[in-house]
């Protein structure tokens, strides 16, 4: 009865623990889990060193954000096509380490734009929020201030392709009549309707700029602007 009960305890012995997990990762291979105290959870192992591909750069687990997913023990370079331009680019290993060990990343996250878009891409992000930050100002009585306005979106219109070249034609107009005497205004509601293709109404806007900037008061920089634009347009017509 004895020897009954023994083994029967026997059956019940637990099996002993796994000591040991092997999991396989890109780049590097085999990478060693070790089990964290007193659980059952395995985990990726911060000491392990393993031997680098030529070309590779060693990357720091304890620094990146990778939570259920595969850490990166190693970086590669990465050839990529832009999203936006269709152009190949190399994801740099370096640059890599950097999304995800300095500015701590998600490694779920990559490069999906080359380096010339995504400068234009952040370039464009800082005109519109340029814009937002001057919206307040169409609703302003000074000149200053709506030609500020007029000039912002102006720039978001040509550089990002989005706005109204109505509301710049509207805040020139308002610009003028709070200030009859300055200029600039006819300058700005020339390039609103340029934007709006009518450039025979900008042309003459234009034309009258210069002549009443000769003895107004106007920005050198807009008259030598505005007398570019004119000769551009002369040209192309006596070419057509």
């Amino acid at each position: 009865m004895a020897q009954t009960n023994r083994g029967a305890r026997d059956g019940k012995r637990r099996r002993p623990r796994q000591t040991r997990k092997i999991v396989t990762l890109p780049i590097v291979g085999d990478v060693p889990l070790v089990r964290e105290s007193s659980s059952d959870v395995w985990t990726y192992d911060p000491k392990f060193l393993p031997r680098l591909p030529e070309g590779a750069i060693r990357g720091d687990i304890t620094r990146q954000i990778y939570c259920c997913g595969k850490p990166r023990y190693a970086y590669v370079d990465e050839h990529r096509q832009c999203l936006q331009c269709d152009a190949e680019f190399v994801f740099a290993a370096a640059e890599q380490k950097y999304w995800y060990e300095t500015l701590q990343f998600r490694l779920d996250s990559a490069a999906i734009r080359c380096l010339s878009c995504r400068r234009q891409r952040r370039s464009h992000r800082a005109v519109v929020g340029n814009y937002q930050a001057t919206v307040p100002l169409r609703q302003s009585s000074d000149a200053g201030d709506l030609i500020e306005f007029a000039s912002v979106l102006c720039e978001m219109i040509e550089r990002v392709g989005t706005g109204k070249p109505a509301e710049v034609v509207a805040a020139a107009r308002k610009a003028r009549r709070a200030e009859p005497g300055w200029a600039d205004p006819l300058y700005w509601e020339a390039r609103g309707h340029d934007l709006d293709g009518r450039q025979p109404k900008a042309v003459e806007l234009l034309g009258r700029f210069v002549a009443q900037a000769i003895s107004g008061r106007a920005t050198r920089r807009l008259v030598d602007d505005a007398q570019r634009r004119l000769a551009d347009h002369h040209t192309e017509h006596s070419l057509g």
